[in-house]
């Protein structure tokens, strides 16, 4: 592996570490499980609502695609987004964290058994997995 490929790799695991360290401690009702090709999440407001985080590193840009199930056998059930931050910009990894949580809590909002009707509805792209 090249040098700029052990840098993109080292800057994959330090992120990875970083997200399951703040979704274990940001919530008492997100569990975080680190995998090996990701981490995967499971929130306790809902019956069955699971998460799943894939980061890498692309064109210089730190980015997660996240996956929602009900299951966690099937972790590439629904895709949800995904989020991308420049790696070399002033605090990028906080910033990423950020933005994850937002998309996080969002779908969570969405999918809640008691929604909040004051909120206008929000709608989110499904796509099809072809992993």
């Amino acid at each position: 592996m090249d040098e700029n490929g052990t840098a993109a790799q080292s800057m994959v695991l330090q992120t990875t570490r970083s997200q399951l360290r703040h979704f274990q401690d940001a919530d008492p009702r997100c569990r975080a499980l680190q995998l090996p090709e990701g981490i995967m999440l499971r929130y306790n407001l809902t019956e069955s609502l699971y998460f799943y985080l894939r980061t890498g590193v692309t064109e210089g840009k730190l980015h997660t695609r996240i996956y929602a199930s009900d299951s966690p056998y099937d972790r590439l059930k629904t895709d949800i987004g995904e989020v991308t931050t420049p790696m070399f910009e002033p605090q990028a990894e906080a910033q990423h964290l950020q933005k994850l949580e937002q998309l996080l809590h969002k779908w969570v909002d969405f999918v809640s058994d008691d929604p909040d009707l004051a909120a206008p509805f929000t709608s989110f792209p499904v796509r099809d997995h072809k992993e």
